[in-house]
C-alpha cells in the first residue's frame, strides 16, 4: 500500500535448482554428418539412464525409470548418439537389451516402434561415474579455412571397457560425474597456472568378474587442461520454464500498425513454408512431419475453442501455406501454368497439347501421392 506495507498474504515460491556439469562436447567422427557430437569428458562418455517411460510406450512393462543401459543388441555401453542411431536402424523390430536396475543386471527385450523410438526419455547419468564406450578419437573444431583435424583422446590407449567405474583421481575420491570433473579440475590447477600438460593417476573398477581395481595413468595435454578449466555449470531447470506459453500482440487500435503486423507475420509464414520445403528436399525433415486435411481439421477444432481471433489467424496461416504451394513451379498449380506462359512468351507459341497433358498427369499423381501420404500420417498419428 502507500505506506509500504504488504497487501494480503506473502507468497514464497521455491524453485529447486540442481547444478550439474555441462559435459565437454566431442564431435563424433562421421563422414556423412560431421555435425553430430556426443557428450563426454576427455573421451570418457557416461552411460545412458532412462529417466521416464511413457504410458504409451510399448516397453512400459519391461523398462523402468532409473535403468542404466549396459547393452543394446550386440553393442556394450552404447553412448548417446550410438544408442539413437541403433534405434533408427531397428524400426519396427524387437531387440535385446541389458539394463542395470537396483544393482542387478536385467536382460530384457524391447520393441522399437516405426519411428525408431522406445517411448522413453533418456539422459546421461551423473549419480555414478560409470562410463559407456569411450571415444578414442575426436574431430577438433576447424580453424579458419582449415578443416577440423582428427586427434586421439587422453584415454584412447587405456582400453577401458564400457561399464568401468572411476573411483578416484590422484587419490581424490570420485562418486559422480560431477565429482570426476571437479577432481580433474582440482588436480590440474598447478598445470593450468603454468600452461602445461600433466599426468594423473586414475583408479578404476573393471566390469569383469570379481570387479578388479587398477590404477591407470591419464596424460592430459595443455589443451586438455585448458578445456577442463573452461567448463562451466548449468541449471537443471529448463529455460522453457521462463518462456511464456504464447505472446499476445496488439496494434492498440491503429489500423496502419495492424496492417504492418499482418504483412510481417505473412512474410514469416511464407519464409517458414519455403524453409520446410527446403528441409524436406534435404531430408533433414521427414515426410512423417507433414500434416494433411485430417490433422488440419483436428487442430482447427482445438483452436476454435480459444476464440474467433485465434481461429482467424489459423485460417490465415493455412491460406498463406496454400498460396506458397500454389505458386511452386509444379504442373497443374498456378506456378506451373506461369512457367507455360513464360515459355509461350519466349518461344512465341504455347507448349504442345501432349506435353501439357503429360505435365498435368504428373502433377495430379504428385498431388495424389502427397494426399495419400499425409492422410496416412494423420490417421496413424491420431491412432497412436
Amino acid at each position: 500500500d502507500e505506506e509500504g506495507e504488504p497487501i494480503g498474504d506473502e507468497i514464497v515460491v521455491e524453485i529447486p535448482v540442481t547444478l550439474e556439469l555441462q559435459i565437454l562436447r566431442y564431435p563424433e567422427l562421421n563422414a556423412k554428418n560431421s555435425r553430430e557430437f556426443d557428450y563426454g569428458l576427455l573421451g570418457l562418455l557416461p552411460l545412458i539412464q532412462i529417466t521416464e517411460v511413457m504410458e504409451s510406450s510399448p516397453n512400459h512393462d519391461v523398462l523402468e525409470a532409473g535403468d542404466y543401459v549396459l547393452r543394446l543388441a550386440d553393442v556394450d555401453g552404447p553412448p548417446n548418439m550410438r544408442f539413437r542411431k541403433m534405434l533408427q536402424e531397428s524400426k519396427g523390430k524387437t531387440i535385446d537389451m541389458d539394463v542395470l536396475r537396483d544393482g542387478e543386471v536385467k536382460s530384457i527385450q524391447v520393441h522399437v516402434n516405426r519411428k525408431g523410438q522406445l517411448g522413453i526419455l533418456i539422459s546421461m547419468i551423473n549419480e555414478e561415474a560409470l562410463i559407456a564406450q569411450p571415444m578414442n578419437r575426436i574431430t577438433l573444431a576447424p580453424q579458419g579455412n582449415e578443416s577440423g583435424s582428427i586427434v586421439s583422446t587422453s584415454v584412447a590407449d587405456l582400453m577401458l571397457m564400457p561399464g568401468t567405474k572411476i573411483k578416484a583421481i590422484n587419490e581424490r575420491t570420485v562418486d559422480t560425474w560431477t565429482d570426476l570433473w571437479v577432481a580433474f579440475r582440482e588436480e590440474t590447477n598447478e598445470a593450468y597456472a603454468k600452461g602445461e600438460g600433466v599426468t594423473l593417476a586414475m583408479l578404476v573398477t573393471h566390469p569383469t568378474p570379481q570387479h578388479p581395481q587398477e590404477t591407470m595413468d591419464v596424460t592430459l595435454s595443455e589443451q586438455d587442461v585448458r578445456d577442463l578449466h573452461d567448463l562451466q555449470w548449468q541449471s537443471d531447470l529448463n529455460s522453457i520454464v521462463f518462456d511464456s506459453i504464447y505472446t499476445i500482440r496488439t496494434a492498440d487500435g491503429d489500423p496502419m500498425k495492424a496492417l504492418a503486423m499482418g504483412v510481417e507475420e505473412t512474410k514469416k509464414l511464407i519464409m517458414m513454408t519455403y524453409l520446410t520445403i527446403d528441409r524436406l528436399i534435404r531430408r533433414t525433415v521427414g515426410v512423417e512431419q507433414l500434416r494433411g486435411p485430417v490433422c488440419i481439421i483436428h487442430i482447427g477444432v482445438s483452436i476454435v475453442d480459444r476464440g474467433f481471433i485465434y481461429m482467424l489467424f489459423f485460417l490465415g496461416m493455412i491460406s498463406v501455406n496454400l498460396a506458397v504451394i500454389n505458386f511452386l513451379p509444379l504442373p497443374i498449380v498456378d506456378g506451373g501454368l506461369f512457367l507455360f506462359l513464360i515459355y509461350e512468351k519466349l518461344k512465341g507459341k504455347p507448349p504442345s497439347i501432349a506435353f501439357q497433358s503429360a505435365a498435368t498427369i504428373v502433377g495430379l499423381c504428385l498431388i495424389g501421392t502427397i494426399f495419400i501420404v499425409t492422410f496416412y500420417n494423420d490417421v496413424m498419428r491420431l491412432i497412436s
